[in-house]
Order: C-alpha cells, then sequence, then structure tokens
C-alpha cells in the first residue's frame, strides 16, 4: 500500500471508533461538577481530586467509637534465586 493511500485510510477506519466513545452512555461532562453520592470513580474520589466523601455513616459524634473490625497478617513470599519475589 502506498503511503499516500496509507494515511488517508487510517484516518478514516479510526472515525468510527472515535464516535462509538461519543456515545450517550459515556460521562456527561455536567457529571463532573455534581458532588459524588456513592460512588467513588476515580482514585481520588471524583473529578476535582478532593478525596473527600459526602457519605454520613462516621461523624464526628460516632467515630471515637470505631474499633478495629478484622486484619491479617502477611508473610513474605517464595524469593527466587536472585532475591526478587518469585
Amino acid at each position: 500500500m502506498k503511503l499516500r493511500q496509507l494515511t488517508f485510510t487510517v484516518p478514516v477506519a479510526l472515525v468510527p471508533a472515535l464516535l462509538i466513545g461519543q456515545a450517550p452512555n459515556g460521562l456527561d461532562p455536567s457529571d463532573l461538577l455534581k458532588p459524588l453520592g456513592k460512588s467513588w470513580p476515580t482514585y481520588s474520589g471524583d473529578y476535582t481530586g478532593k478525596r473527600y466523601s459526602t457519605l454520613d455513616q462516621i461523624n464526628q459524634s460516632n467515630v471515637a467509637h470505631l474499633t478495629l473490625a478484622w486484619m491479617t497478617q502477611v508473610t513474605p513470599g517464595a524469593r527466587n534465586r536472585f532475591g526478587s519475589p518469585a
């Protein structure tokens, strides 16, 4: 295939994939400004990166009553001959 044909064919082939990304079930830009509900869609919580949840099950009046619910001890795994984990 000639370079000229390739430079025309590749963008035309990618257009359907780009249009699928614009589907109505994707992210609505207005959702970026809404406070979180019960979801935590990104590493930082919401799209502003505040790392703050509006959930109110734990608050200032009951935080002192929190106790350890469970724990586990992690033991080192097998190591290979170079000292790295297997």
